[in-house]
Order: structure tokens, then C-alpha cells, then sequence
């Protein structure tokens, strides 16, 4: 059985995701009138508590396919696994010897990796049912190895 601080904290998670998806106002003000909204919606049924979005189910992938490893003389070696396609490698993450490698990238599967203005992209591929958003990828920064949601977000790590 779930406890009342276990709802309390699921409504919290939710309505900041929901601030940050939905800001009614600049990104610098999202607090107030975003996250009040929110709640009401929330708390009234109209935004679904538990939906995860596409776009965060594909960043959640990329975590649990990401492994690191320093490697000596040669710095930290990071692989990415999408299922089958696509699969990159990246050695020297952040260092001055950084070489990127598609293992396996294949437009006509479900995801493939390409370079886009310095990052690796990782977008639908023809095999993709479609039901996304324009905005559905992901991007990794060879200069820090993370996984970013943005392409503009992973360019300001460069």
C-alpha cells in the first residue's frame, strides 16, 4: 500500500515535470505561476500524474544503455546501446583525443545515430512507428558523456 507521503511526493515529481514542460511564463519565472497550474491540473485529473513522455521514455533508455570505463592511456571509454541500432562508442570523453565510433547505425531500424553540430544524435529511423514529437531524440556530448534531451542543450556543453 502506498503511504500519503509516498502521493504527496508523486504529486510534487509531477507537477515540476509538468512546470518544466508547460512554463506559462520565460523559463526564469517557471516557479510560480507554472507550478500553480499545474498543481490545479494535476489535482483535478487533467494532467495524468504517473504519463511519461516519449521523449523522457528515449533519455531513460540512453541511461540504462550507457556504460563507462576508464581505460589507461586511453581516458574514459563510453558505450551507447539503443537495442539493436544504434550502438556508438566514445573514447577520451572530455579529453583532447576524443574519437567518436558508430558501432551500428542503420536509418531503416527503429532509432540511428548521426553527427549534429558536435554531438552524436540519435534520432527515429525509418522503422519508427511515428508517433512522436519533432522535437523526439536525444544527444550526447562527447566533451562530458552525458545524454541531453536538446541538441541545444548538448551544443553548450562543447
Amino acid at each position: 500500500m502506498t503511504s500519503f507521503a509516498d502521493h504527496v511526493a508523486s504529486l510534487y515529481r509531477s507537477t515540476l515535470r509538468c512546470a518544466l514542460r508547460y512554463p506559462l511564463v520565460s523559463s526564469r519565472f517557471v516557479g510560480i505561476t507554472s507550478v500553480f497550474c499545474c498543481t490545479i491540473a494535476l489535482s483535478l485529473g487533467a494532467v495524468p500524474v504517473h504519463a511519461q513522455t516519449l521523449q523522457e521514455s528515449l533519455l531513460q533508455r540512453a541511461a540504462l544503455g550507457t556504460t563507462c570505463e576508464e581505460i589507461p592511456n586511453n581516458g574514459r571509454y563510453c558505450t551507447y546501446k539503443f537495442g539493436d541500432s544504434p550502438e556508438i562508442g566514445i573514447k577520451d570523453v572530455g579529453g583532447t583525443d576524443t574519437v567518436i565510433g558508430f558501432h551500428h547505425s542503420d536509418i531503416r531500424k527503429e532509432l540511428y545515430a548521426m553527427m549534429y553540430f558536435g554531438c552524436v544524435a540519435v534520432v527515429p529511423g525509418r522503422a519508427h512507428p511515428r508517433n512522436y514529437d519533432r522535437d523526439y531524440g536525444v544527444f550526447i556530448s562527447p566533451r562530458t558523456g552525458r545524454t541531453y534531451s536538446t541538441s541545444r542543450e548538448c551544443r553548450m556543453t562543447l
